[in-house]
C-alpha cells in the first residue's frame, strides 16, 4: 500500500511539473528578438501575439497600453485614405527593453517606418498617399506603458483594430 501511495505521488508530481513548464513556455517558440527587425513578418496581414498581462485603453484618437511579457506582432489601428492626408502621430514609451517598437505600415506600397524604438518620446507627421496604413506595435519579451495620440488630417479615417 504505501509503495502505491507513493508511485500515485510521484507520477501526480511529473504531471504538476510538466504542466508547469508547459504553460510558462506557451506559444512563446515562434517568437524571437530579431522579430522587431523583421520587415517581411511586420508587412504579413495576421497578428500574433501573447502578453502575460495587459490593460489598454483605446479610441480613435489615443491608446494609452500597460503590458508585461508582450511578445509579437499587433494592430493597434487602421487608417484609410481615399486621395491622401496627413496624420500626427505622438508616442511615448517607457518599456524595459529595445525589443520594442511601435510601426505604421503602408499596405498598398509594402514599406515600414519606425515611429518609436525602446524608450522614448516622438512625434511626427506623415503625408499619406491614397491606401490602407496601419499602426503596429512588435516586441520580443518586453513590459512597460505606452501612450499615443493621433490627430487625421481630412480625407484619412482612423479605426481601431486591437482586440480589448
Amino acid at each position: 500500500m504505501k509503495q502505491t501511495t507513493r508511485l500515485v505521488a510521484i507520477i501526480s508530481l511529473c504531471f504538476v511539473l510538466a504542466s508547469c513548464t508547459f504553460l510558462g513556455n506557451l506559444s512563446l517558440g515562434s517568437y524571437s528578438p530579431d522579430l522587431v527587425d523583421d520587415k517581411e513578418r511586420m508587412l504579413q496581414a495576421g497578428d500574433s501575439f501573447f502578453y502575460r498581462n495587459r490593460d489598454i485603453s483605446l479610441t480613435n484618437r489615443s491608446a494609452n497600453l500597460s503590458f508585461r511579457g508582450f511578445h509579437g506582432i499587433e494592430t493597434l489601428y487602421r487608417l484609410d485614405s481615399d486621395q491622401g492626408g496627413t496624420v500626427t502621430i505622438s508616442t511615448s514609451s517607457s518599456v524595459d527593453t529595445t525589443h520594442y517598437k511601435l510601426v505604421l505600415i503602408d499596405e498598398v506600397r509594402q514599406e515600414v517606418v519606425t515611429l518609436i524604438q525602446g524608450s522614448g518620446y516622438a512625434s511626427h507627421t506623415h503625408n499619406l498617399k491614397a491606401g490602407r496604413y496601419h499602426i503596429k506595435t512588435v516586441g520580443y519579451d518586453v513590459g512597460g506603458t505606452v501612450s499615443m495620440s493621433l490627430s487625421a488630417g481630412q480625407g484619412v479615417t482612423v479605426s481601431t483594430q486591437s482586440m480589448r
